[in-house]
């Protein structure tokens, strides 16, 4: 079953849809932009997260110590690179942290060249997103899938950007990726959204889209 990312959570209520709708994956944003929440917050979202759902922190800017340090204190179980990261970076990263954490990179796709520059990194998995000069994700827009069919992908990815309820499956159809994320389309007036996150998962999923009233 195609795995599930619900990112940019920010409120306890955001937990409690997670939780009742059992996703793959729950992002925390520490890089900069307006979904970004502080470590004392994340922390404290992290500790009403019920297993199996799996914490990812979202970084970009930051050195790997203050990475690593970040990821551990916060309690996040997998870190999602957006920045200039390189294998060197993620090289130190991985040493830093604890055993058993996962590294993903996020590729903001233009070519087939920006998802080869991604995968040189050596990072566990990869994050496939649409290109923005003004923000590092959550824009809302999406990139041509078909780029993916054009590169040899040897570590499992995720497709992501201006992903919705309405486009998901096309995406999964079309790219076959390991899971999908989703930050923006899950939104109302800038905050998170219980019933479109409910309808997102179910058609990722390939569910009937309706709202369970147990």
């Amino acid at each position: 079953m195609i795995k599930v990312k619900l990112c940019g959570l920010r409120r306890v209520e955001d937990i409690i849809a997670v939780n009742h709708l059992r996703p793959d994956f729950a992002g925390f944003v520490f890089a900069p932009g307006k979904r970004k929440v502080t470590p004392e917050l994340a922390r404290a979202l992290r500790k009403s997260l019920k297993p199996p759902v799996r914490a990812v922190g979202v970084f970009a800017g930051f050195s790997a110590a203050e990475t690593a340090a970040i990821a551990e204190w916060s309690g996040m179980d997998i870190v999602q690179l957006h920045g200039e990261e390189d294998a060197e970076y993620i090289k130190t990263l991985r040493m830093m942290l604890p055993s058993g954490y996962e590294i993903w990179k996020a590729a903001h796709v233009r070519t087939s060249e920006d998802i080869q520059t991604a995968v040189a990194t050596g990072a566990d998995r990869l994050l496939l997103d649409a290109f923005s000069p003004d923000a590092i994700g959550g824009t809302g827009t999406s990139f041509n899938w078909d780029i993916i069919r054009e590169c040899e992908i040897p570590v499992p990815f995720l497709v992501a950007g201006g992903l919705s309820a309405d486009n998901v499956a096309d995406a999964v159809r079309t790219a076959q990726p390991y899971g999908v994320d989703v930050s923006s389309g899950i939104e109302t007036g800038g905050l998170k959204d219980a019933a479109k996150m409910a309808q997102f998962v179910w058609a990722a999923r390939g569910q009937q889209a309706q709202l369970d009233e147990n």
